[in-house]
C-alpha cells in the first residue's frame, strides 16, 4: 500500500486518484453516513451530481481513505 491522492479538493465536476497502488480496483466513495453513494473503475470519477458536502473515497484493495469535499 502507498500514498494516494485525490484531486481537486473541493471538487466540482470529477476527482482524479493518484495512487502509488500497483493494482487499483476500483474505489468506493461513501457519505457521510456510511452510505456508498458511488464506485468506479476508472482512476477520474464524475462527481458533479453528487450534492454538496463531505465525502470518503476508499480503494477496493486497500484501507486508506481519503476525505474530499464536494462544491
Amino acid at each position: 500500500t502507498g500514498k494516494t491522492i485525490v484531486y481537486p479538493n473541493p471538487a466540482h465536476e470529477k476527482i482524479t486518484i493518484e495512487t502509488s497502488d500497483e493494482k487499483f480496483e476500483g474505489a468506493e466513495v461513501y457519505n457521510l453516513m456510511g452510505e456508498i453513494v458511488l464506485y468506479s473503475e476508472s482512476k477520474e470519477i464524475e462527481v458533479s451530481h453528487l450534492t454538496d458536502g463531505v465525502y470518503f473515497l476508499k480503494l477496493v484493495n486497500s484501507e486508506e481513505v481519503i476525505k474530499f469535499i464536494k462544491h
